[in-house]
């Protein structure tokens, strides 16, 4: 073979063998968008997480806050991104089971377009009472107004957030009467009960957990499935009415069609994450319950077991926006 031809061979192509492969996800910083403003619970538990999911993917992953339309300004950015891991959505009940039954009409579809690929904290409700109510227990309650109807008043922060509408499940289940007043957000509707203006509240335990450790308001019961460790001797509403479950859920979720790799790796840096101990502690001690890693069918069925029980009262109540 002559020079000239022994050259050319060797600036011939290479086979497929020899072509560069695709490097390894990430190859570039990860956004965690939080469909809610910056310095509120779930932006705090956001940056949390996306400190430890940077660790284990060694890439940085930067929290952006998208508030506003009820979640789904922050939730649309994700829908309209492409599919590739790069853009993941912190969900909630909000944006992914009380949306979709309570809008008309959304820009997206949270079934077709989104897939949960984690939920990984429960932040349980609290029922509460003013501290000169007669009533100590959920069954008192439930007493007092039956026979005082028209008699109480709760307070509302949202009509169509998971708090309201899980008083709502809460009084079909003891079957009892209670009028909601409006408030503008969950303080105001906290102090509300404290004052005396209303009876009684429904708050996120961990919001409300300063306030019931100073004595300033009583708690009835507690939403989650088990008491909580920080307040032992609080009952859970479970106790009362078999069954009966309400929260506010924190998860991570993807575009559709996202490589099924890349929701590995996503997947495996979150429940990594749920799984240290410091990270636990903290929310632990916040009133707050961090899940075991659940697996894709546990998601799936937890999802929609939350839809379920939510989707029978709006459908009753005919909520609508």
């Amino acid at each position: 073979m002559t020079l000239r031809k022994i050259i050319l061979a060797a600036l011939l192509p290479l086979g497929p063998l020899a072509a560069p492969a695709n490097a390894a996800y990430p190859e570039q910083p990860i956004q965690l968008i939080v469909p809610y403003a910056g310095g509120g619970a779930a932006d705090q538990m956001a940056r949390r997480f996306a400190k430890s999911i940077s660790e284990t993917l060694s890439t940085p992953v930067v929290v952006v806050n998208k508030p506003g339309g009820n979640t789904v300004i922050g939730t649309d950015l994700v829908v309209k991104d492409k599919a590739d891991g790069y853009k993941l959505l912190m969900v909630t009940n909000t944006n992914v089971v009380l949306n979709p039954l309570i809008y008309q009409k959304l820009p997206y579809d949270a079934e077709r377009d989104l897939k949960t690929i984690s939920i990984n904290v429960e932040a349980p409700l609290v029922v509460l009472a003013n501290n000169n109510m007669p009533f100590k227990t959920l069954r008192e309650l439930q007493q007092y107004g039956q026979q005082h109807p028209g008699k109480l008043n709760y307070s509302s922060a949202s009509a169509t957030g998971p708090l309201s509408l899980t008083v709502e499940k809460l009084k079909k289940a003891l079957d009892f009467g209670m009028e909601p007043i409006a408030y503008s957000g969950g303080a105001p509707a906290l102090m509300a009960v404290m004052g005396g203006e209303v009876q009684v509240g429904i708050d996120a335990f961990s919001g409300s957990l300063p306030s019931l450790r100073a004595g300033k308001v009583r708690a009835l019961a507690v939403t989650s499935s088990q008491r909580l460790e920080v307040m032992p001797d609080i009952p859970t509403a479970a106790e009362t009415s078999p069954g009966f479950r309400g929260s506010v859920w924190y998860g991570f979720a993807v575009r559709a069609g996202t490589p099924a790799d890349v929701q590995e790796a996503l997947k495996g840096a979150i429940d990594k994450a749920a799984l240290d101990p410091d990270l636990t502690r903290t929310l632990t001690d916040q009133g707050l319950v961090v899940f075991k890693n659940k697996t894709q069918a546990e998601i799936d069925q937890f999802i929609a077991e939350d839809r379920a029980g939510f989707e029978k009262i709006i459908r009753e109540q005919d909520i609508k926006l």
